[in-house]
């Protein structure tokens, strides 16, 4: 025979509410610690909520010093606003990040232009070798990404070819930027 369940109060509802909203966060924070306590692939995106969607990547790897990746994420605000944020991470190697994520403080209008200028470029995929060898020197890289599961990826070490002579200089110009940006403009992620 079919029983009715026991209608609840508002105030037992809300209280059941409130414990359940509880018992999220305290799973978001600790899914969010073990996310940044680990190191993952470049191209990997780091899934956290409420950081927007990966849009581009700049790469610098010095060779006897530290390398840099610079995510450049989306977010729009009342739907329509949209906004750009720029975390930090090491390179643990030329293919890898180091666990964590640093969000670096940064004018809205630098990291809007960085994309003004990059939709300006042209550049030409297909390029003629320079015959550059080397041991030492500094690799750069250039990832960019589209909602819909589309990539570009571009990587050159020390000078590239010269039809991309345009958009290293303007990676360099960037990276400049980010490099002299002290660590009291940085938030570690936890």
């Amino acid at each position: 025979m079919y029983k009715p369940k026991k209608l609840i109060s508002s105030e037992e509802h809300k209280a059941k509410l409130q414990k359940l909203a509880i018992i999220r966060e305290e799973n978001a924070k600790e899914e969010r610690k073990i996310i940044l306590s680990n190191h993952r692939p470049i191209e990997q995106d780091i899934r956290l909520s409420n950081i927007g969607y990966l849009r581009a990547q700049i790469i610098y790897k010095p060779s006897f010093s530290v390398g840099y990746i610079w995510d450049f994420r989306e977010t729009y605000l009342l739907n329509s606003y949209k906004i750009y944020d720029l975390y930090e991470n090491t390179l643990l190697d030329e293919n890898n990040i180091q666990a964590g994520y640093t969000q670096v403080h940064i004018a809205q209008p630098i990291l809007a232009s960085f994309f003004d200028k990059l939709n300006q470029l042209q550049l030409p995929l297909l390029v003629s070798d320079n015959n550059m060898m080397g041991l030492d020197g500094t690799s750069y890289g250039l990832n960019i990404y589209t909602t819909f599961m589309q990539s570009i990826k571009i990587r050159w070490w020390e000078t590239p070819v010269s039809e991309w002579r345009i958009l290293d200089n303007l990676i360099k110009e960037y990276i400049e930027i980010f490099l002299k940006i002290s660590d009291t403009g940085k938030i570690v992620l936890k």
